[in-house]
């Protein structure tokens, strides 16, 4: 299992999100900087109860393509994604360019073997969603040699 979760709440996940504004705003340019972007730091404080960083561990042990090994990391999000509605909780994934910031890697105490994958956020919905409604399977499935 390569997935590696780090989950920050409480005053740790505060400290997270002054250290992810503070990255933000010493690594853009000063005519580039969005103070929508930079107040959206301040506004996670009050949405959000926790913070995954989310990482692959890639074992050079084990020989499977990085790629497949992230692929693994995904599919676990998935799951986080899909327990969600069953405990009240909203969450989405998110990574932009702090995926790639040195700086951030330090803040978590990334390994040389992992690669950083984002930051899953999680609260309690703002609103109710609607029911979604879904293609019929056979518009995103083709059966080859008969169904299951």
């Amino acid at each position: 299992m390569p997935w590696r979760f780090r989950v920050f709440s409480d005053g740790s996940m505060h400290e997270l999100l002054e250290f992810l504004k503070s990255v933000y705003l010493a690594d853009t340019p000063a005519e580039k900087v969005k103070q929508s972007k930079a107040s959206a730091y301040d506004e996670r404080k009050k949405q959000c109860s926790h913070i995954i960083a989310i990482s692959a561990f890639i074992d050079p042990s084990i020989a499977l393509p990085e790629w497949e090994e992230m692929s693994a990391v995904a599919c676990a999000v998935q799951n986080i994604y899909l327990s969600l509605a069953t405990y009240g909780i909203a969450g989405y994934w998110s990574t932009g360019s702090m995926v790639e910031s040195s700086k951030v890697w330090s803040f978590l105490n990334l390994g040389e073997q992992e690669r950083f994958m984002g930051f899953f956020y999680l609260g309690v919905p703002a609103v109710i969603l609607p029911e979604v409604k879904r293609d019929p399977l056979g518009k995103r499935v083709e059966w080859i040699g008969g169904k299951i």
